[in-house]
């Protein structure tokens, strides 16, 4: 649940934000407003609100550099412990993703039209002679993404 804006200086409101009670070490949720990521913001000026990593490595770092991003040493995106970020690449912080299985697969992605069980059967359909195409149609998608599955370009994490 989110706290209530709260006026006063950027640190009084990012420590009024944060939950710091699992000591300097530890993950410190935020408790302010979070977009649909979970990644925090917090109101920069009248009608102008920012992604608050920035913000707070900002505060108690110091500027982030040109072209760089914050990234989570923690991988929590809702983390305000400025001890758990730093700066880097918009490539880095993708790898940083991909290395920690955070980027959606599967039918996590929001663009998914098929689910991880609907794999073997199509799988299944296509071994045992219907087309690709027949399967796709069925499905919903195209010749190519079941042609995809088929090819363990895609789906790979279902058996």
């Amino acid at each position: 649940m989110s706290r209530k804006y709260i006026r006063g200086t950027t640190k009084e409101r990012i420590e009024y934000y944060t939950d710091r009670s699992g000591g300097p070490d530890a993950c410190w949720p935020w408790l302010g407003a979070k977009d649909k990521d979970g990644y925090p913001y917090i109101s920069t000026g009248p009608s102008r609100c920012s992604r608050a990593l920035k913000v707070i490595y900002q505060a108690y770092v110091g500027p982030v550099p040109p072209g760089k991003e914050i990234r989570h040493t923690c991988d929590h995106p809702w983390c305000g412990n400025y001890g758990h970020m730093i700066p880097g690449t918009h490539m880095e912080n993708v790898q940083d993703c991909v290395s920690r299985q955070r980027q959606g697969r599967g039918s996590q992605k929001q663009t998914a039209k098929l689910h991880e069980s609907d794999i073997p059967t199509i799988r299944m359909r296509v071994r045992s002679g219907e087309t690709q195409t027949s399967v796709a149609r069925h499905y919903g998608v195209s010749q190519v993404v079941i042609s995809n599955i088929m090819r363990g370009k895609s789906w790979r994490h279902v058996p």
